[in-house]
């Protein structure tokens, strides 16, 4: 006789873990004979798979996240959608997809700069099975603060800084102060600002596939990555002795590069990477708005 998916899934989560996603941004609970098989995955192998996704998505947008996660096919049916209440989010909702003999209940929610999205499916598992898992994951989901919201419990409003010509403005989280030229840290992330003039059009494929930050090792080499309303060249580094993290990211706007280099402890991974795509996602060149009316 087959041992129930939900028996097992719902016994366990009387004992289940928290878990943290990857950026430090939200946690919940999974059954804890669920063995972490990703950074953001668990599952048993046959039973059940927890997936947790999270972007940044400045806009608001969170039928981005969701056409990502249930993308329609012909096999792909939807059997609910709907509001549902997740404590903390800006907005969410559930979505059932039956896929042949799978089943996975979604959910989604949208917090601040991030949309977060939540499977839990099994091809064993029936739709009120699944569902019942989803809804005791979800109601254990709960969202941790953001390092890179300003507010003033992470000292206050954002400070607004310039590269050195001026041309770029970027915000930075009230909790950063200036500990050098163009250098700022909230005590645990630093970043550090520079500035390249005489920039031509092969500059960022160039320094994304040929530029070896010193003392670190890349091991990863992006160009074209979306940042809010630009594209830049992203590089993703550890140090020589492992201890260090860094992203190094570079914007460019007619001769004008700058050089975004976020450096902090290895352990402090996950909001480097939340500092780094808001604070990248979010910079403005200063004649943007200008140059954009002048092609239109």
């Amino acid at each position: 006789m087959r041992t129930s998916i939900l028996w097992l899934a719902l016994t366990a989560l009387a004992i289940a873990r928290p878990v943290v996603s990857p950026r430090g941004l939200v946690e919940f609970d999974v059954p804890d004979h669920l063995k972490q098989i990703g950074s953001s995955t668990w599952g048993s192998s046959p039973g059940v798979v927890i997936e947790l996704r999270e972007r940044f998505a400045p806009k608001g947008k969170l039928k981005d996240l969701q056409l990502e996660m249930t993308l329609p096919s012909p096999q792909r049916k939807k059997k609910g959608e709907g509001g549902v209440d997740i404590e903390g989010a800006d907005e969410a909702r559930k979505i059932g997809i039956e896929d042949g003999s799978r089943y996975t209940q979604y959910y989604f929610a949208r917090r601040g700069n991030y949309s977060f999205g939540w499977s839990v499916s099994s091809y064993q598992g029936t739709k009120a099975e699944m569902e019942g898992i989803g809804e005791s994951l979800r109601s254990t989901i709960k969202f941790r603060p953001d390092p890179s919201a300003s507010n003033p419990e992470q000292g206050g409003e954002a400070h607004q800084i310039t590269d050195s010509t001026g041309n770029l403005s970027l915000s930075l989280p009230g909790n950063f102060s200036a500990k050098g030229p163009r250098k700022y840290t909230n005590g645990e992330v630093m970043v550090i600002v520079n500035t390249m003039q005489n920039a031509a059009d092969d500059t960022l494929q160039k320094f994304c596939f040929t530029y070896n930050p010193p003392g670190f090792k890349p091991y990863l080499r992006r160009n074209h990555v979306e940042m809010g309303e630009q594209e830049g060249a992203l590089i993703q580094a550890t140090s020589d002795d492992g201890k260090l993290e860094s992203q190094f990211v570079m914007l460019r706007q007619g001769k004008i590069a700058v050089l975004l280099s976020f450096v902090a402890p290895v352990a402090n991974k996950g909001q480097l990477d939340v500092l780094r795509e808001t604070i990248a996602g979010q910079a403005k060149w200063r004649n943007g708005d200008e140059d954009k009316k002048k092609k239109d």
